[in-house]
């Protein structure tokens, strides 16, 4: 009886800290998140860039948590990043890591460092992008980049519906350095917000449901079930009741697809004989300008999954 108790008490604090901080990272944690951005907001008195072009991705974004842009300018900065790593791997240079469970390659360098034109996307159009949505300056987590192929009949890892659980104020950008122009090209997708709240709404009496058809209890289930019975619950409620609300950005190289890294999303599962290129960007929100100079001396490699702190200077 108390451990049922517990385990009520700890979805309901869960859930209000996800509608109050779009955030599943944990309810005691979601909080110092959303506290950080409004001191940020309170303290921003610059006036913002024009939005201009962008004006209708950035509303879409606030609304749904997933949008798309693409200018000239972003198609120049993924052009040149694509033709160098095209050269470097001609020349046989060792770009990419061990071929992981689900078909993904790591980028072994520096994207920042290697890259130098990355800071004319954040300096431009992504930039504006962030500024406006943040309302506030922004700073940069890490940046990584991943090769994906398709190498088992099955989609597995993050090729599968899920939620990464982080702060609410995360923007993850997703940057494609190629053409994905159809379903084939394993293009990120996602569900908005709105629909996403919904299924999370229901997905402790479901999963509560699902184990015991299964004769678990989940209360003491271990990872793996849980993880299987929760992408097994995301994936039938979105394919019998959300399926058209589902978006999947395409577009010429250079597209950039932000996304809430809280909405139930998946990605890079190419089909047989094609490959994705994308990188993966981690933005928070700033109390001071974004700082060009530091990310131009140490890069912006991956050292944990988000700040602890979000105060924490990067």
């Amino acid at each position: 009886m108390l451990g049922r108790l517990r385990d009520h008490f700890t979805h309901f604090m869960q859930m209000r800290a996800v509608r109050h901080h779009g955030s599943r990272v944990g309810w005691r944690i979601a909080p110092r998140y959303t506290h950080y951005l409004k001191a940020c907001q309170a303290r921003f008195s610059e006036p913002l860039p024009p939005v201009g072009e962008l004006a209708q991705p950035e509303a879409d974004f606030r609304r749904d948590g997933i949008t798309s842009f693409w200018t000239p300018e972003t198609a120049t900065i993924a052009n040149s990043m694509y033709t160098k790593i095209q050269d470097r791997e001609v020349a046989g240079d060792h770009l990419w890591g061990e071929l992981g469970p689900s078909g993904g390659r790591n980028y072994q360098g520096n994207v920042y460092l290697d890259f130098p034109e990355l800071e004319k996307l954040f300096r431009g159009p992504l930039g504006i992008f962030l500024l406006n949505y943040y309302r506030t300056h922004f700073k940069i987590f890490y940046a990584s980049m991943l090769k994906s192929v398709r190498i088992s009949d099955m989609p597995g890892g993050s090729q599968l519906w899920h939620s990464d659980s982080g702060p609410g104020t995360c923007v993850i950008v997703a940057f494609y350095l190629h053409d994905v122009l159809d379903e084939d090209a394993g293009v990120l997708h996602a569900l908005p917000w709105e629909q996403s709240m919904e299924i999370f709404k229901q997905e402790h009496k479901e999963l509560h449901h699902m184990a015991r058809q299964r004769g678990i209890n989940l209360r003491e289930a271990n990872r793996d079930i849980r993880r299987e019975l929760m992408t097994t619950y995301y994936r039938d409620t979105i394919n019998a009741n959300y399926r058209d609300a589902v978006r999947g950005p395409k577009g010429k190289a250079g597209l950039v697809v932000p996304f809430l890294n809280n909405v139930l999303h998946y990605g890079g599962y190419p089909a047989i004989g094609r490959e994705r290129i994308a990188l993966l960007i981690h933005c928070y929100p700033s109390d001071h300008p974004t700082d060009f100079d530091r990310y131009s001396r140490n890069g912006i490699p991956k050292t944990s999954p988000y700040p602890v702190d979000p105060a924490t200077h990067f």
